[in-house]
């Protein structure tokens, strides 16, 4: 990885109990890592996942609109089971 190159990287946090003992950290990523152990993420030389957190989206709005359509979803079902 160069300076002005465009590249696509993981971190994985590698004290994840699952990955004790760390004797071959190639070995272990290939047989033993998870999605949870994602710490970072590195997209066309973009930072998507920093520390767990997502920079690319507002998880606040997300959450919003989640209820909201959940709720719209509730008062249609309710309409619905009365015919």
């Amino acid at each position: 990885v160069e300076e002005g190159y465009e590249a696509d990287l993981i971190l994985l946090d590698p004290r994840s109990p699952h990955l004790q003992p760390l004797y071959d950290p190639i070995a272990q990523t290939v047989y033993s890592a998870q999605s949870a152990d994602i710490d970072t993420v590195v997209c066309r030389g973009r930072v998507l996942m920093e520390k767990r957190e997502i920079k690319t989206l507002d998880e606040e709005e997300i959450l919003h609109e989640a209820r909201l359509w959940g709720e719209r979803i509730r008062r249609f079902l309710e309409r619905s089971a009365r015919g």
